[in-house]
């Protein structure tokens, strides 16, 4: 078994998708199947060029050699657009077709496959709009819209990687499965033609939680201070009007924007700033929380920190979107608001703020749905998948 992703799990980029790479290869190895790592940092001097992002011919003669070297009989493709380049497929369609019986699955961390927006987002005057699989698909439509935040130079990068790699050159077709955390995934993967199986990502057990605090409503945000995270957004819309305060863990690119929206405001002693804490404390804070905020301006797939969230019995607040939405109806816990609707999400946060007051706010119950996506179903399932079988 060999395990590709662009970032080792220690990278200071890890994310989501280094998480769940770290856990199912310690899984396996638990249970007697021998894995390898291979990732952007096994490229000695690699850095990203335009022309490495459209075709990294290093990562294709060094993914070669590794192949020769560790034989594996299943490759399991994590995140690899980013750093290794889709060329990389090309290897791995050469490689199956030396052995019959080898194959290649890929568990689909967001919506790269099917547009060129890994958050199956278009911006149009600087403002996120989501899009779906199924418009993607039309190529006057993808030639007619901006793939990327930071302006139409990075966006026509990101396009043209999409163009040439998955419409010219198909090279999604080495690709025998892709393992969908989520139903909404799926939907969007299966638009664009790939073969597709959910299967969820490993849900933490139920924590056993003490009584919430007194005192208003406590509300945590962990995670990247990106713009696609939505957490200035959330800034600039929350109710003053409601009683609340908010931790939140994490760092990022619009971290000074978000300060600044909390003391235009007036929100300085509501809010506290934690910086980036081990994952241990991380889970420690969201348990002692009413509310976990997610206010994702894009389509989540199975964020891991709602898994995490609803195993420590705090209440997620999130946009309605996508995988998000999805674990909310699913588990029964959390509350939904209209995406970048500020009224929307102040009616939301007032009735949380008055069921607190009223002690009608409740821990969050997702024992059973938690249960049934542990640690057993996730690995009997991810055996039969390397075995070929449905």
């Amino acid at each position: 078994m060999l395990m590709i992703n662009d970032y080792r799990p220690e990278s200071p980029r890890a994310g989501g998708a280094e998480m769940v790479m770290r856990t199912t290869q310690e899984g396996l190895g638990a249970r007697g199947v021998r894995t390898n790592r291979w990732t952007s940092e096994d490229l000695p001097g690699h850095t990203r060029t335009a022309p490495s992002y459209l075709h990294n011919k290093a990562a294709c003669t060094s993914l070669r050699e590794r192949l020769a070297v560790d034989k594996p009989d299943v490759v399991h493709l994590h995140n690899f657009y980013h750093e290794l380049s889709p060329a990389i497929l090309r290897v791995l369609a050469d490689w199956k077709d030396q052995s019959p019986g080898r194959r290649v699955v890929m568990t689909a961390h967001d919506f790269h496959l099917a547009c060129p927006h890994s958050g199956l987002t278009y911006y149009a005057a600087g403002r996120p709009i989501a899009t779906s699989a199924e418009q993607c698909r039309s190529l006057p439509y993808l030639l007619s819209r901006c793939w990327d935040r930071r302006g139409l130079a990075h966006g026509t990068l990101k396009l043209a990687q999409h163009i040439w790699s998955y419409r010219i050159r198909k090279l999604s077709r080495s690709i025998d499965l892709c393992i969908c955390p989520s139903a909404f995934m799926a939907a969007q993967l299966r638009a664009a033609r790939l073969p597709v199986r959910v299967l969820s990502n490993i849900a933490p057990a139920p924590i056993e939680t003490a009584p919430r605090p007194e005192g208003p409503l406590a509300m945590v945000f962990a995670g990247r201070i990106e713009p696609e995270k939505g957490l200035l957004n959330f800034l600039r819309d929350v109710p003053d009007s409601a009683a609340w305060t908010l931790d939140v863990i994490g760092a990022g690119e619009q971290m000074k924007e978000c300060e600044d929206a909390v003391r235009r405001r007036g929100f300085s002693s509501r809010v506290r700033w934690c910086g980036k804490l081990p994952h241990t404390e991380v889970i420690g804070r969201i348990t002692r929380a009413d509310v976990l905020v997610l206010p994702s301006v894009w389509p989540e797939n199975q964020p891991l920190v709602m898994l995490e969230a609803l195993a420590a019995g705090a209440w997620p607040l999130t946009p309605d979107l996508g995988g998000m939405r999805e674990i909310v109806e699913e588990s029964g816990c959390g509350t939904l608001y209209e995406p970048g609707n500020r009224e929307s999400l102040a009616a939301a946060v007032e009735e949380l703020a008055k069921k607190k007051a009223d002690g009608l706010l409740s821990r969050a119950d997702a024992s059973q749905y938690l249960r049934s996506r542990g640690e057993k179903q996730y690995f009997e399932s991810l055996l039969r998948i390397y075995r070929g079988e449905t």
